[in-house]
Parts: structure tokens; sequence; C-alpha cells
């Protein structure tokens, strides 16, 4: 996501949420580890524990606790919003 109030500045959202203020050349974490930590091999999933076969769960879906959405506030520069998933 670019940043609002700065067009060098880009935010970068998954476990954590990462920042670059040199257009993607260079990123820091700005937050910890902002996932549940979710045992997703323990989770029922439509009232069933599944295997780790089940929909390729361990090889192409994400992890629970991620960030799926963010925005910085197009009133104040650095409070970012996020939804998590």
């Amino acid at each position: 996501m670019i940043s609002p109030h700065q067009h060098t500045r880009l935010y970068f959202a998954a476990n954590k949420l990462f920042r670059s203020d040199d257009r993607g050349d260079t990123w820091k974490s700005i937050s910890p580890d902002l996932t549940r930590q979710i045992d997703r091999d323990k989770l029922q999933v439509m009232g069933k524990v599944w295997g780790p076969d089940a929909v390729a769960k361990n090889t192409s879906t994400s992890f629970y606790g991620n960030i799926v959405a963010l925005a910085e506030s197009p009133k104040k520069e650095g409070v970012i919003l996020r939804r998590d998933r």
C-alpha cells in the first residue's frame, strides 16, 4: 500500500507489518508478530479437524491470523488501520 502522505512510503502486511520509506529498496518490520498463534492442525473447520492433505492445507493456504487488509489513515500520518483474518 502506498502512503497517502508520502509517495515514497510503502506498507506490506503479512504476519507483521513492514514499511519502506524508499520506494521498496529497503524494508523494516514496524510491528511484532500479529498472528494469534493458533495451531491450525487442531482448529475445526466445518465441524472437523482436517488432515494435512486436505485442500493442500500446508502448501497453498495461508496461516491463520495474517493481515488481509490495511490502510493508513488519510487524516493522520502513521495511523494504521488493519483487518485480521
